[in-house]
């Protein structure tokens, strides 16, 4: 017998954790499903999940469980059967960890997993919350029409994203050509002006001697300043990983005004999304909430819903405990709580997702129409002024003459 650590969701929707011993893997898959537990993550001995997820290959990519998603969404629909809609989706992979990933999902299916267990068994392929998805949709025969929802949400998580990297393309040519400016100046031309007050015996100006001293500097010390360096980005590294930190960004980023709005509408409509389709495949309220909390990425959010969750099992309702939620849109907040008193929270959930995304939509539109231009008038402020002070102090050089 082999012991196995595991990560699973019990039936109320909490997560459990521990070891178990069993034959093989499968094995200890099937004696936890026995045993009512819904596993997300498992790896043989004390190293776990974690363990496991970095050996994963090919399921880091994030463009692959859209891939798939949309691809298993077409060719369940058109009643291909899921093992060789599988075996189709990795034959269309080009990159061998990608096939790789997908060849352990089929080999799974082959020896008689459910598509939700064989993702599960790839460690970072698909999130908590897409396999609890698919489970919903096997166990209520809707497999396809899950499938498809999924896709629709993942594609359109991954525009999102690529509109805010395309955004983000301009200003990051503009501040490296910006940084390489003033590098230029700084290790080239100020090195060669700076002899000739030497050697003229005038005063070297400030700005010239500083420069010059900087580079002398890490030329001379150049193992402790890199050291140092290193120092200091491991601190920065553990602070950012630190709750507190951690807290104040989080609090920093929801005072600023166009940011906290974007990052709100943005969260909230994934959340509201996700949620949605659970609700409708028969998922629980609670397990559903349980599940989607891992979407959120802000502390604020998944104290929220942790909240929610606790007054839901002491018989409050979801709108109830939105009412008093920080950074929660108050539009989400009223639609929740119509759609509870009519019985449609799941529709309702949905067109909130749809009403947040074309709000955050127009966002992002509006922060890369004035991002540009005002990066553009700053980085020309700030390297324009360098370069006067250097030209300025150069020219001088002209005074040595006379």
């Amino acid at each position: 017998m082999t012991e196995f650590a595991y990560k699973a969701y019990s039936s109320a929707g909490s997560v459990v954790t521990g070891e178990i011993e069993a034959d093989t893997e499968t094995a200890a898959f099937a004696t936890l499903r026995d045993r009512g537990l819904v596993p997300v993550e498992i790896a043989q001995g004390q190293a776990a999940p974690r363990k496991a997820a970095r050996e994963s290959t090919g399921a880091r990519d994030p463009k692959l469980l859209v891939r798939f998603t949309r691809m298993m969404a077409s060719l369940t629909s058109s009643h291909v059967p899921l093992l060789d809609a599988v075996a189709i989706a990795r034959d269309g992979e080009r990159r061998a960890p990608a096939r790789a990933a997908l060849t352990r999902v089929y080999d799974a299916i082959l020896n008689g997993a459910d598509l939700s267990e064989a993702l599960e068994r790839v460690p970072g392929l698909a999130p908590p919350a897409y396999r609890s998805l698919i489970l919903a949709g096997e166990r209520s025969g809707a497999l396809a029409a899950v499938l498809s929802e999924l896709a629709g949400h993942l594609e359109r998580e991954q525009e999102t994203r690529s509109r805010i990297r395309a955004g983000l393309l301009y200003p990051s040519i503009l501040f490296a050509t910006s940084v390489a400016v003033v590098l230029v100046i700084a290790t080239i031309l100020v090195p060669a002006v700076a002899p000739l007050f030497e050697n003229a015996g005038r005063k070297t100006p400030a700005i010239i001697a500083f420069i010059t001293a900087t580079k002398a500097t890490i030329g001379q010390h150049w193992l402790a300043v890199s050291i140092g360096v290193a120092i200091f980005a491991l601190v920065i590294l553990q602070l950012s990983r630190m709750d507190a930190v951690r807290a104040r960004l989080e609090r920093l980023v929801f005072a600023t005004p166009v940011v906290s709005g974007l990052k709100a509408n943005i969260e909230i409509a994934r959340f509201c999304r996700t949620l949605g389709t659970m609700l409708r495949n028969g998922v629980s309220l609670e397990q559903a909430l349980e599940t989607t909390k891992g979407t959120l990425s802000s502390r604020s959010y998944r104290a929220t819903i942790a909240k929610a969750i606790s007054g839901i099992r002491n018989g409050e309702s979801f709108a109830s405990e939105l009412e008093e939620a920080p950074h929660v849109p108050m539009i989400a907040r009223r639609m929740v709580r119509i759609g509870e008193e009519t019985g449609t929270l799941p529709d309702m959930l949905d067109h909130i997702g749809k009403v947040l995304e074309a709000e955050a939509g127009r966002q992002i539109q509006l922060v890369f129409q004035l991002v540009p231009p005002v990066m553009t008038l700053a980085i020309g402020l700030g390297v324009g002024s360098f370069i006067l002070v250097i030209m300025d102090a150069v020219l001088s050089v002209n005074d040595l003459a006379f």
